[in-house]
């Protein structure tokens, strides 16, 4: 499901894209922020992780 995007004059709400994928696995694999996520941090990146991360927006 796609989310349209929602824009004021000092915010912009939009869904997921392509562009996010290494800031999602910056702030998923730090180690204090993985104090409060349900998965562990992983040790390096591979490509179908990568993979995975750049999907999320289709979905």
């Amino acid at each position: 499901m796609r989310i349209n995007d929602i824009e004021t004059a000092r915010f912009l709400l939009r869904g997921f894209t392509k562009d996010d994928a290494l800031w999602a696995y910056n702030i998923w694999n730090n180690p204090e922020m993985g104090k409060y996520l349900p998965d562990e941090a992983k040790e390096g990146i591979d490509y179908e992780y990568l993979k995975e991360l750049e999907c999320l927006g289709e979905d």
